[in-house]
């Protein structure tokens, strides 16, 4: 067939959903719009030395989780990010991908 069977318009808000089901399960469920876990950490934010930050992938349990995929999807991430996109919030993605994974997006 070779066509698109589902365009989506709320894929975005579908993920938003899962990944907030995520958090829930992991951190447990808040009653307000507030986490306090994000409140502390910005509050926090200006006394943090940002000269020191080290990505995800400087973790030795994260290296180990996605290094036989690493670079596979730093090709990936990279090409994509080349292509025009209608929506600023996929190449944001994509350049946090990279970010996490050790490289520097480029502009």
């Amino acid at each position: 067939m070779n066509k698109k069977l589902l365009y989506l318009a709320g894929r975005h808000h579908i993920m938003e959903l899962i990944i907030g089901a995520v958090f829930n399960k992991c951190m447990g469920f808040s009653s307000t719009p507030d986490v306090l876990l994000f409140k502390r950490f910005q509050a926090y934010w200006e006394f943090i030395d940002k000269n020191k930050y080290k990505t995800g992938i400087n973790n030795k349990d994260i290296l180990a989780q996605v290094a036989d995929i690493k670079d596979n999807r730093i090709k990936f991430a990279e090409k994509l990010l080349h292509d025009p996109h209608s929506r600023d919030d996929y190449r944001e993605f994509l350049e946090l991908i990279l970010i996490f994974l050790g490289k520097t997006p480029f502009s």
